[in-house]
């Protein structure tokens, strides 16, 4: 019999197949140079029920979460001004226990994939799908254990 499930236990293909509860009240901090990309990337975690804050560099990310607890920061590595490694290890000093997506579209031959794992983030290479980005949110925000049916 054919359930459907996928080998990460995730049935979901669109991101309305994800709970509502993926994001538990947690605040994610989506920084993306593109409209298009940082628009979609929204709109996906949005409808899986995240609180997305959107910022276009790293100053307005850094303005953006000043004030704010934030769980999750999913970065573009090339970004305006200053890297999205950077960013995220600024953001960790006021905050060490922060989440961290990095994404990029330039290929690096498992050099990003290293950096990523050496400081404790998950890489998500551009392009992606609705699925690998919630699978990888859903991982990072504890609920790695459950399967979504």
């Amino acid at each position: 019999m054919n359930t459907g499930l996928t080998d990460t236990g995730f049935r979901a293909t669109t991101p309305s197949d994800f709970p509502q509860a993926l994001g538990m009240g947690k605040r994610i901090l989506l920084v993306e140079d593109d409209p298009f990309v940082r628009e979609i990337a929204s709109e996906i975690l949005e409808s899986a029920g995240c609180y997305v804050l959107k910022a276009r560099d790293a100053a307005s990310a850094k303005a953006a979460s000043e004030y704010r607890q934030i769980h999750l920061l999913i970065t573009d590595v090339v970004l305006p001004g200053q890297n999205g490694c950077r960013l995220a290890d600024d953001l960790r000093k006021n905050n060490p226990a922060l989440k961290v997506i990095l994404m990029s579209g330039y290929p690096r031959n498992g050099i990003l994939e290293k950096i990523a794992a050496d400081d404790g983030a998950v890489y998500l290479p551009k392009p992606f799908t609705a699925e690998a980005l919630l699978k990888n949110v859903w991982q990072l925000l504890g609920n790695a254990g459950a399967v979504v049916i």
